[in-house]
């Protein structure tokens, strides 16, 4: 990164900490961070087995995008805990909750378009089969707002 030794109490990385090279990641951080400070890392998804919506939604991506499958079930990834401590953090924490998101059908299915394994992986003319199979789902479990369950998980380092 193009800052000095030192330069920044507090750095996050929100949804972004699997697309990295890990361990490097985390040494390039603490070498910018002040002594005590922190890196926080924060990841926050929809969780695929929690209700009939969330489950349809991942077996219609999967089926879809069949090289399409979640990394972990438990949506938590404690070997980020490692990745900063292998990088010269300390006192790290993990921490989990779980919240609920309103949704009406267009948005979800706004939502699950943006998706790399969607909007990212297939062509124009899958996507709108995709949009017409989940919307005709979804036009049949709801006529209103639905929630969908989100996990949060963190952590926190201390350089």
């Amino acid at each position: 990164m193009p800052f000095e030794d030192a330069s920044y109490e507090i750095v996050t990385a929100v949804f972004c900490w699997h697309w990295f090279n890990k361990v490097k990641v985390a040494e390039e951080v603490h070498r910018v961070l002040q002594n005590n400070g922190r890196l926080a890392i924060i990841n926050y998804e929809w969780i695929p087995f929690k209700n009939d919506i969330t489950m349809y939604t991942q077996e219609l991506i999967e089926t879809f995008n069949p090289t399409s499958k979640r990394a972990s079930e438990t949506l938590m990834f404690p070997e980020w805990a490692d990745d900063i401590y292998n990088a010269g953090f300390s006192q790290v924490e993990t921490f989990s909750f779980d919240v609920k998101v309103n949704y009406c059908i267009e948005n979800w299915i706004g939502r699950i378009q943006t998706s790399p394994e969607i909007g990212g992986a297939l062509r124009e003319n899958d996507i709108v089969l995709f949009n017409q199979k989940l919307e005709n789902f979804l036009s049949k479990q709801t006529d209103g707002p639905f929630e969908i369950p989100y996990r949060v998980f963190g952590v926190i380092g201390k350089s």
